[in-house]
């Protein structure tokens, strides 16, 4: 908490200023919302087309359906074979959470993997959903200043069946570097092996935390490219979507979708 008071005392008048976890550009220190956000909430107010009625259970259907086609993109085979399950929720936070949740009680997973190092919230809410036998994988070598790609693949390889795997698809935090796509394909076909098996010996569960989109390269599409490539090599995985990076919006309010995030999980049959 120091550091985050330490962060947003004024040391200019002018300029962005870049909070722990946020980005915020008034002089008063709030977050910026995009103008596009501003303009979209203007246009619900003026034509009344904000809905008051309870959401079902899933969220919002046209949300979570434009939220996959930003992610996986508008060609893909997933969302065109109804492969696809969304499921609106608050906050990344909370996508993750439910996600977690979702494979301890229903997959029966008690393992995960995280790069080290990683975001810290990841440890803790995949610890409070259930999954007790944390682990990490070998990301930065303080030595060469890289991904170490032999030991992350290593202990991938040596990871117990029914282990997932938190993978950040783009602006890895903390170390903001990401695997090239080479590097990726290299990843994948460890996981792609792994799954091969049959359902109820089934290995490594890849869940992509994706939490930066636009930010790694300045375009969203460019940048969704992890995630498009898992699915393009057949891969069941799941991946948590946040909007609060990419459109200024941190504080999830009820009835603006536009506050809340996606988890997503690709059924490869």
């Amino acid at each position: 908490m120091h550091m985050v008071a330490a962060a947003d005392m004024p040391v200019m008048s002018t300029g962005l200023v870049m909070r722990i976890q946020s980005i915020r550009i008034d002089d008063n220190g709030n977050p910026w919302p995009l103008p596009v956000v501003r303009k979209v909430e203007e246009e619900i107010v003026k034509e009344m087309t904000q809905e008051y009625e309870y959401l079902w259970a899933l969220g919002d259907k046209s949300f979570t359906s434009a939220a996959s086609r930003l992610l996986l993109g508008g060609e893909s085979m997933a969302i065109a074979e109804e492969r696809v399950a969304s499921i609106q929720s608050v906050s990344g936070t909370g996508a993750l959470w439910i996600g977690a949740k979702y494979i301890s009680r229903v997959l029966n997973y008690n393992t995960f993997y995280m790069s080290s190092p990683t975001w810290n919230n990841h440890r803790s809410i995949f610890e409070c959903s259930g999954l007790t036998d944390a682990r990490e994988y070998r990301y930065w070598d303080p030595v060469t200043c890289s991904i170490d790609m032999e030991g992350l693949l290593e202990d991938l390889r040596n990871a117990p069946k029914k282990s997932v795997i938190i993978l950040q698809a783009c602006s890895h935090n903390p170390t903001g570097l990401d695997p090239t796509r080479h590097q990726w394909s290299q990843i994948v076909d460890v996981l792609e092996v792994v799954n091969l098996l049959p359902y109820h010996e089934r290995g490594l569960l890849p869940f992509l935390d994706c939490a930066y989109q636009g930010f790694a390269s300045g375009d969203i599409h460019q940048d969704a490219w992890t995630v498009r490539y898992f699915e393009k090599r057949g891969l069941e995985f799941m991946c948590a979507q946040s909007f609060s990076k990419n459109m200024g919006l941190y504080i999830p309010l009820s009835l603006n979708l536009s506050f809340y995030d996606v988890i997503k999980s690709v059924y490869c049959d």
